[in-house]
């Protein structure tokens, strides 16, 4: 075992080794200088890939208050005119603002360290914590601290998320799958391939099946596939959901970090919502093929993607098991289906019961969502609303269809 002088003269040799140390006149500003003293200064450093940067930012605050540390001043990093703080998820619905690009100089008893963090630079994001030989423990302290919480990603492993460059918490929603107007067996077969999948993961591999899958989710706008998606997301417990941002899976880099994240914070559900959108573009199509090829090698990690048209994707996704390994098409609702939904929809709209089966009879190839929008126009359409009383009536429902649904030459709704 080392003795406590022994593993800060064996730090410093490989300080020095790495070429980190600085002299009393190098790079440091004359303010970090006179905070720190004079003498040789140490830095303790952390790199991370940059969509871990905001976390870096937190959770180098959190240390700091929690190992007590003041901040005595904060100024700019070199080469910036001012230090620049980010608002931040830490939560749903919170963000907090911290330091992403600056130094602070902080003190603890008689220890004086300076924190350097910058904000991501290519693929990664820094800190160093600098200090000088009589404070080096203490700053080796904060440093462990630091590293510790950044390499556990603890307040993301779980959690329900959105990725836009950047890691948000989403908002929780009360979907259930009761609010779905899907075929008992769809409903089965899409809980059967992702939630209960990532459950039954070590009794499956006995069989040689691996951890993970996808499956896509395909039908007319309106079908269901997002309420599929918030649903799948509201009932996952214990299983990190991942929403990627539609408009950048055309670039390779974001489909990388994505799976990259899925991968750290597993077991995981990656949602691709309009995976359509990479038809074209071939660079994006191979990364996101090369992904799942190579997710395979990794461990519990889920895809959901959804399409509105998909006979516009290619083979290689749509037709390639262990890629994606199940298309399952959401039809137009049924006539019980539609009963469903009209029901539903009835828990805050008062519909009498021969209203809505008049609506059920009248919306035979109607998506649940248009569905929606007549049971909303019924309501938006009465102009003298008073305490919830209203009285929907068959003719009610005929104005509203012949206004909406592009029939007799109308263009203020949706054609069916």
């Amino acid at each position: 075992m080392f003795s406590p002088e022994e593993k800060l003269l064996q730090r410093i040799a490989e300080n020095r080794a790495a070429g980190m140390l600085d002299s009393d006149h190098g790079e440091e500003e004359d303010a970090v200088n006179c905070f720190l003293g004079p003498g040789i200064k140490y830095r303790f450093p952390i790199a991370v890939p940059r969509y871990y940067g905001q976390l870096l930012a937190w959770m180098l605050q959190l240390c700091i208050n929690r190992d007590n540390w003041h901040v005595n001043e904060v100024v700019a990093s070199t080469g910036h005119d001012a230090p620049r703080y980010a608002r931040i998820s830490v939560a749903p619905g919170k963000h907090t603002s911290f330091l992403v690009n600056g130094r602070m100089l902080l003190s603890q008893d008689s220890n004086n360290v300076v924190v350097q963090i910058i904000e991501p630079h290519y693929d990664n994001s820094f800190l160093s914590i600098i200090c000088t030989e009589s404070s080096s423990s203490a700053a080796e302290r904060l440093y462990k601290l630091v590293d510790h919480a950044v390499a556990q990603l603890k307040p993301y492993k779980s959690m329900k998320l959105r990725y836009d460059g950047q890691i948000h918490f989403l908002q929780p929603s009360r979907a259930v799958w009761d609010d779905l107007s899907l075929p008992a067996e769809l409903r089965d077969e899409i809980i059967e391939n992702t939630v209960d999948f990532i459950k039954r993961s070590r009794q499956l591999a006995v069989y040689g099946i691996p951890s993970k899958r996808g499956i896509i989710l395909a039908g007319a706008p309106g079908t269901g596939k997002t309420l599929v998606s918030r649903v799948l997301i509201n009932n996952s417990p214990r299983i990190t959901c991942l929403s990627a941002e539609p408009s950048l899976l055309v670039e390779p880099q974001y489909i990388h970090n994505l799976y990259q994240i899925a991968q750290d914070l597993m077991p995981s559900i990656v949602f691709l919502e309009d995976i359509d959108l990479i038809v074209g573009v071939r660079e994006a199509l191979n990364g996101l093929l090369d992904i799942l090829d190579g997710v395979e090698e990794k461990r519990q990690v889920i895809t959901v993607a959804t399409t509105n048209a998909p006979e516009l994707l290619h083979k290689a996704l749509s037709q390639r098991p262990a890629r994606f390994d199940r298309t399952i098409h959401l039809p137009l609702p049924d006539s019980s289906l539609r009963a469903r939904i009209v029901k539903n929809l009835c828990r805050k709209i008062p519909v009498g019961v021969d209203v809505q089966d008049y609506i059920v009879t009248r919306t035979e190839g109607y998506t649940p969502a248009q569905i929606q929008e007549i049971m909303y126009s019924l309501v938006i359409r009465q102009k003298d609303i008073a305490d919830g009383q209203i009285a929907f009536t068959i003719e009610h429902v005929d104005d509203i269809l012949r206004r909406i649904s592009h029939k007799n030459g109308s263009f203020i709704g949706f054609k069916i």
